[in-house]
């Protein structure tokens, strides 16, 4: 089987091959996508012309893992219910800790997730984090995906019996959620954020409107208390799809009464419920490595940890005293214990030793974390924007429902955070077979 960088090379030497023809067709389909759902902050998605490509065999590896890491997260979560000690790593505030240990009648205390790492090839992996509720972009990889299909390169590789099928984000939620539903009537349904003005939040009313639910697309402060139930406009709901983010709700906890109190109450059903917070936080990766919590891992979930989760501890004194940290920086970097989008993130490669161990100082007690630098994933690709070839990273986000792996959203990008906002672009991504 060809490495995952002799078929990227594979590609590149089509793009050189046809270098005008799909420079061309890579600004037809920029036209194109100014039509589409795929923006983001009001501009239209940056994006590269050549999609993530899996292969069946990593696709089936990729797939075990996200097994593999679901049973050691529903362990950690059973863990942070069950044990007081275990419990007080993280360090939550007590609101948030009263709503975490609230119970829920969903078997799976994160229905859903979107779990980012950096892939390099089979069991070759790395978690840079955990997203739940507030999990996004699959619009994004719809969109692409459907620009990809219309373009060049797609007919070209078909042509040379290569097999292309992308996945399905919209549908399969609304199964995983009807799964939970009892009643023979079809549910009211609330899609909660702080803003709801969003494509992708339309597009899941669309497909949950289709299955005979009835959608609102409601903020916290909108929301009313009826009878025990969260309520809207009068209408009382019997589901939430929360995209409101734990660090969000407790900014505005003392704002949303009602919500809290609905929560509290148990009634509207919450996809999902307050509890994922426990592997949404950053703060996971360092109880995972905290030595209290070492006891209740077993052998071999300490050995998948180590090979998976990179080493991460909280920016605190002892950190501070350990030399190892400051002239080692090459290998770490530093990350809000509970952020997103790749905000506040410093990479100790891109500074000084002088400018490192200051910052290190002055993060200490201010809920920042320490951690071991992955491994990048690298590829070369055209970028048309600059019309030269690029050595890229690559980021590739999972998306996890109900425990199963369900598609995928990648970025790639030049700088060693991949992120938008660092020049990041996202891609399509695609599974493949190729035909002998």
């Amino acid at each position: 089987m060809k490495s995952r960088a002799m078929f990227y090379q594979e590609l590149l030497d089509m793009l050189e091959e046809k270098h005008d023809q799909y420079k061309e067709d890579y600004f037809r389909l920029k036209e194109i996508q100014k039509d589409t759902e795929a923006y983001y902050q009001g501009e239209p998605v940056a994006f590269l012309y050549t999609p993530c490509f899996l292969r069946g065999e990593e696709l089936e590896n990729i797939k075990a893992h996200v097994e593999r890491a679901t049973a050691l997260f529903d362990h950690v979560i059973d863990l942070y219910l069950e044990k007081e000690d275990f419990r007080k790593l993280f360090a939550f505030p007590k609101e948030i800790e009263e709503l975490i240990l609230l119970d829920s009648p969903l078997s799976r205390k994160f229905p859903m997730a979107r779990m980012d790492i950096f892939y390099r090839g089979i069991d070759d992996f790395t978690f840079c984090e955990i997203n739940t509720d507030g999990s996004s972009a699959m619009n994004e990889d719809r969109v692409l995906a459907e620009l990809f299909k219309d373009s060049l390169l797609y007919q070209d590789l078909k042509e040379k019996g290569i097999q292309m099928n992308s996945f399905e984000l919209f549908s399969s939620w609304v199964d995983t959620v009807y799964n939970y539903w009892k009643e023979e009537r079809p549910p009211v349904i609330g899609i909660l954020d702080t803003k709801v003005d969003h494509d992708e939040f339309r597009r899941y009313a669309k497909h949950f409107e289709e299955r005979g639910a009835r959608v609102h697309l409601v903020t916290p402060w909108e929301l009313d208390l009826e009878d025990g139930y969260l309520s809207y406009q009068g209408e009382k709901l019997d589901l939430i799809y929360r995209r409101l983010v734990t660090t969000d709700l407790y900014s505005i906890y003392d704002e949303v009464p009602k919500l809290i109190q609905g929560i509290k109450e148990g009634k509207t059903l919450f996809f999902g419920p307050i509890t994922s917070q426990v592997i949404h936080n950053k703060m996971l990766f360092a109880v995972l490595y905290h030595k209290e919590a070492q006891q209740y891992f077993s052998e071999e979930e300490k050995q998948w940890i180590k090979a998976h989760i990179p080493y991460t501890a909280v920016v605190d004194e002892r950190i501070l005293a350990d030399e190892h940290y400051v002239y080692n920086k090459d290998d770490y970097l530093l990350k809000p214990m509970d952020s997103y989008a790749s905000r506040g993130i410093f990479v100790g490669k891109e500074m000084s030793e002088a400018d490192w161990k200051s910052l290190l100082e002055a993060v200490v007690g201010r809920d920042y974390l320490i951690q071991a630098f992955a491994t990048l994933p690298t590829f070369t690709s055209m970028d048309y924007e600059l019309d030269a070839p690029v050595d890229f990273h690559q980021l590739m986000g999972i998306f996890v429902y109900d425990g199963k792996l369900q598609g995928f959203f990648t970025r790639s990008g030049a700088q060693l955070v991949v992120a938008g906002h660092q020049g990041g672009r996202s891609q399509a991504t695609l599974s493949f077979i190729e035909n002998s």
